[in-house]
């Protein structure tokens, strides 16, 4: 099996090297004066996932879409999927909302768009697939590989990249969380884990 990734960029290459590992505590303040400056410095390309969103490509992957502005999203099979091996499946869903780059964005007034993806994608996958929403592992990443909130589903069968509690916020678990606090996602300490080339780190390792 192998990945062929065209064109890659500089982010590409040191995601696929060989590097040192490290997890990095992001207090809300940390967020505002590390993070999300470092963000709109970088100004990470989304143009592909505006292209799926508009329907200029992937259209004959689409599974299930909503095109509401506000609750919408698109439902297709991950680019790490074959689309056809049930015991490795794994979809994204993306939403229509451009304005929402991560889970740290998130807040009580979103929960109709978490609640719409969850309902609508798991009766879609058990449709088309015959994998029943019991056997689906729901969740988002952080940090994410690219800053368009989206959302993860896979077969429980599948050891997929990213499932470990150093990257995966389960959906369900987001939906509790700010049901229990509607900022809790302003509020919390998150962890990632960065790699030694990451320029974020190097943002962190270097206040």
């Amino acid at each position: 099996k192998a990945t062929i990734v065209y064109p890659a960029t500089e982010k590409h290459i040191n995601k696929y090297l060989e590097q040192d590992l490290f997890v990095i505590r992001e207090t809300p303040e940390s967020y505002e004066k590390i993070t999300l400056p470092f963000l709109e410095k970088e100004h990470f390309s989304v143009e592909w996932v505006y292209n799926v969103l508009e329907h200029k490509t992937e259209q004959d992957r689409i599974i299930i879409e909503d095109r509401d502005a506000v609750n919408g999203f698109m439902l297709l099979p991950d680019l790490k999927w074959d689309g056809l091996t049930r015991e490795t499946l794994y979809c994204s869903a993306i939403v229509m909302d451009r304005t929402i780059k991560s889970i740290r964005d998130l807040r009580e007034s979103h929960l109709p768009l978490l609640e719409n993806i969850r309902e609508k994608s798991l009766k879609a996958i058990e449709e088309k697939y015959d994998i029943p929403p019991s056997q689906i592992r729901a969740y988002f990443h952080y940090q994410p590989s690219y800053y368009h909130l989206h959302v993860h589903f896979n077969y429980l069968k599948y050891d997929a990249p990213g499932i470990f509690c150093d990257k995966a916020h389960l959906l369900d678990a987001v939906i509790d969380n700010i049901k229990l606090m509607p900022n809790y996602y302003q509020k919390a300490t998150l962890n990632f884990v960065a790699r030694a080339n990451d320029k974020l780190y190097a943002a962190y390792k270097n206040i």
